[in-house]
């Protein structure tokens, strides 16, 4: 999928929007309203399939570190440093 309205794919702007009622709709109108198309199953799929990390404060399953820091900043004001090796992610939120 193509970039759209400054995100790289459905599935950033998804991740970077936890803060609204519903992220999946709204991205999915936004990728509309920019682009003319609306985001496909596959996209949708991606989204919002579960992934191994997960937030300490709402719960919500993200797939890579950067993403659960991205999440973090955006839907909780707060900011996760980036680990400094593969595998030190549960340190990190054990912190939390």
């Amino acid at each position: 999928m193509s970039p759209f309205a400054g995100y790289e794919d459905f599935a950033d702007c998804v991740a970077k929007n936890q803060d609204k009622q519903n992220p999946e709709a709204f991205c999915a109108w936004l990728q509309h309203q920019t682009t003319g198309k609306w985001p496909t199953e596959e996209a949708i799929q991606k989204a919002t399939s579960p992934g191994p990390e997960r937030c300490p404060i709402c719960n919500a399953s993200l797939r890579t570190p950067e993403r659960l820091r991205v999440h973090m900043f955006h839907a909780h004001g707060r900011d996760l440093p980036r680990p400094r090796e593969p595998g030190e992610t549960n340190r990190l939120i054990q912190a939390c």
